[in-house]
């Protein structure tokens, strides 16, 4: 079985930028874009990763029942009772915030299994920063200076 799947919300910034912690910890993941409508056919893993986003009850359903565990980090307000309705299956986790973009809780939760060798004070001060950026703008805050321009340069990596 395979070590992962990450199903990410696309084309969204804060889907994209969750993808960046659970690449640090496991570079050999299955990357899976997710934009409402669209399909994904999942193989089996250890664990799937759903990433600001549920997808589809099939898709998730699909998860559950070809994955060791599947972890939902999140920040919708629908997404507790969809998957209390969706599974009760004990191998589903939730990481779960309304005051929390995805990336943020992504970056949170990936970010004490990192190895070593990807892990800098330093450079995670630098990327924390950037995210919170990217956290303002999809919570609709729009506080932090500059944020406009930040947002405009990462649309164009």
């Amino acid at each position: 079985m395979e070590p992962g799947n990450v199903v990410y919300h696309s084309p969204c910034l804060d889907g994209f930028c969750s993808c960046l912690g659970v690449f640090l910890c496991h570079q050999s993941v299955r990357f899976y874009p997710y934009h409402p409508g669209s399909e994904v056919a999942l193989e089996p893993a250890e664990v799937t990763y759903f990433l600001d986003t549920i997808a589809t009850e099939q898709i998730f359903q699909a998860a559950v029942s070809i994955s060791g565990r599947v972890v939902v980090i999140d920040h919708h307000w629908e997404v507790p009772a969809l998957i209390s309705s969706w599974s009760s299956s004990p191998t589903v986790h939730t990481v779960h915030s309304y005051t929390h973009s995805a990336c943020i809780l992504a970056w949170n939760y990936f970010k004490s299994q990192r190895s070593p060798l990807t892990a800098s004070d330093s450079t995670d001060t630098e990327v924390e920063a950037l995210l919170l950026y990217v956290q303002d703008r999809d919570l609709y805050a729009n506080v932090l200076p500059g944020c406009e321009e930040v947002i405009a340069g990462l649309n164009e990596v």
